[in-house]
Order: structure tokens, then sequence, then C-alpha cells
């Protein structure tokens, strides 16, 4: 049978993670079992779109909670972790819709690297492989982000990444610096590209991020050069205050100028232990259609939306939540109008 290039690739990373996976066991560790972790996480989601414009698919400038008027499981995951004091190696693979939006298939892999420590005395690490992307402060797993979508600068950018990266930390910076294979992208070979992370924890409440990703590019490709700042605030136990500015600049033969820009605000205010509220403002600008764009011929995207959303969780079981969210877009294109209100609810569970 004929193996494509993809089907090899994601091959040889499954055999060298499970590989990387056993070969501890095998060199008889005393207790490896303390060494070894498995994780799960499943979300099953419901929406509804005001507006389907004749789709049943949300706007296509989100890849999150996209099936509309029917339930759906935006991501299912299991995870495999083995730890050591001088290597780590990581496996996942993930189904649902977000895997089929960002990944490729309906279940594809979501997770595989294995990294080594390079010093005794720093905690300084390599990693290669397959990872969770270093730009933003949401997550492809709804229950570690403070609302249940993703803010629309988040949903354009990364989610993961591949290639390799250096990363140090101490009790107040986290450094990374990053060779990664294109932009969210491990089945194919596409334009290197570099990034960086600094993370700096100014004080218990306070954190401040700034990551990039700039394409190494020929003259024929798109060269993108992306910056993510954002700043998160935890005064008080749950309550979190999030603030983020993202710029995407692309160029290329055709596009001289396509940039885009986006600011999101978060608040999020937990009451008790059980139930908490959030809030998020977001705009995009993007006149060029970077990302506000449309697959098929419905009309012109809009160049630019504002957001607003309102969220409400409830912490049911210790591991489960159940989190529901109104959200108001507000934006105009030429053929569709794309002013609409979205409903979404879910409920998820976290093993770990």
């Amino acid at each position: 049978m004929y193996n494509s290039p993809e089907y090899m690739n994601i091959k040889t990373l499954l055999t060298l993670s499970i590989v990387l996976l056993i070969i501890p066991a095998a060199y008889g560790q005393t207790d490896s079992s303390r060494n070894f972790h498995l994780s799960a996480y499943a979300e099953a989601y419901f929406s509804m779109d005001s507006k389907k414009s004749g789709f049943d698919r949300l706007p296509y400038y989100y890849y999150n909670h996209t099936t509309l008027s029917k339930p759906d499981i935006n991501l299912a995951f299991v995870k495999a972790a083995y730890a050591m004091e001088r290597w780590r190696t990581n496996l996942a693979v993930a189904a649902g819709s977000y895997a089929k939006e960002n990944i490729g298939g309906y279940v594809d892999l979501f997770e595989a690297n294995a990294g080594l420590k390079l010093s005794s005395k720093q905690n300084l690490w390599l990693d290669a492989g397959v990872f969770p992307s270093h730009i933003g402060f949401e997550s492809a797993v709804s229950a570690d982000c403070p609302t249940l979508s993703r803010s629309i600068m988040a949903e354009n950018s990364p989610y993961y990444e591949s290639g390799a990266k250096l990363t140090w930390n101490d009790e107040r910076w986290l450094v990374s610096l990053l060779y990664l294979n294109g932009w969210q992208n491990f089945k194919e070979w596409q334009t290197p590209a570099v990034g960086l992370q600094l993370n700096y924890k100014i004080n218990t409440t306070t954190v401040i991020n700034y990551s990039n990703f700039i394409t190494l590019g020929n003259y024929d490709d798109i060269q993108r050069n992306y910056h993510n700042l954002y700043m998160t605030y935890n005064p008080a136990k749950g309550l979190n205050l999030t603030a983020g500015f993202d710029i995407g600049i692309d160029r290329s033969r055709y596009v001289k100028d396509g940039t885009w820009w986006t600011p999101v605000l978060i608040a999020r205010l937990p009451i008790g232990n059980t139930n908490s509220f959030a809030l998020r403002c977001e705009y995009i600008h993007d006149p060029n259609s970077e990302v506000l764009r449309y697959m098929y011929s419905i009309g012109f995207p809009p160049d630019q939306v504002f957001a607003f959303s309102f969220n409400y969780d409830r912490k049911l079981f210790g591991k489960m939540w159940f989190r529901t969210e109104i959200k108001k877009l507000s934006g105009k294109d030429m053929l569709n109008d794309s002013n609409r209100w979205i409903f979404l609810s879910s409920l998820a569970v976290k093993l770990e």
C-alpha cells in the first residue's frame, strides 16, 4: 500500500513517541509508574447562530465549536506523559471538530514530543516534535481558558507547532527560542520560521508575556511577521483580568501590506467555589481579509468586527464543567450581514 508523506510523517511521530515512552521501563526503573502520567479530556457542545447564511458552520474565522444546531464533540483526547530528571516525552491523540478544523482529520495527532535537560544546574530544556503553541494565553482545552469560546486573536494564531524549542525558566522568567515548520503545521514541509517567548512574573498577581513568529521565507512565499502581547492580573483567588494585543503582517509578491491587529479584554469573576462569570470585549481590524475571510463565495467579508461575550460557568463534581456563553458579533460585509448572536453551551470532563 502506498503511504502518503502526510501518513508517513504522523506514523513516524507516533512510533518515536511510543518508543520513548517504553524505553524507561525496559531499562529497569525501580518505580517507573511514578514517572508515568495518563490524562484525558472531553468536551461536548451545542451551538446556535442567529444568522447561519445557509451554512451549518460558524463564520470561517472560527475554528472551535464550529458545528451549528446539533450536538458535537469539540475536543476529546488521551495523553500519556513520561518524565525523568533529565528527559521527558508526551504523546496525545485527539478527536472532535477542533481536530478536523485545525489538524485535518476528525481523529488526529494532538501532541508528540520529547525533551532533554541540557544542564544539571539550570532549568534548560531542548524539546522537539509537536507541542502546544507559544503564542497567546488561550489553549485548545476550553476548561483551561477564561471564556468558553476563544477570542478571534486566539482562533487565528497557532494552537500547536512542530519543530524544536530551547526553554529556560526560573521563579520569574520563562524564555523560549523556537525553530518551527511553518504556521500551525506538522503534516508537510512548509517555509521554516523562528519564534521567541518572553514571560515575566512581575509579582504574585501579575504576569506579562511577549511572543512572536517570523517566517524565514523566500520571495515567492508569504512572509508572516506576528507579534502577541498580553498581561494577566489575579488580585484574588479565581479573579482574573487579562488584556491582550496582537498584530500580524503578511508580505509576498502579491500582498505588500496585509496587516491586521486585534485587542482583547477579559474579566473573570468567581462566585463561591462552583460558579463564575466572565465578560470579554474584542475588536479586529483586517482591511485586507487576512483573517476575516470566507471559504465560499457568499459575499465580501467585513474589514472589521467587534465582539462582546458573556459567560457563565459551573463546576460539577470536581472534574466536570458546565459552561454557557452568549456572544454578539458586529460587522458588515457587502452581501452578507455579519451582525449575529451566537449561543454556545458545553459540558467538559477533565481527568489528570
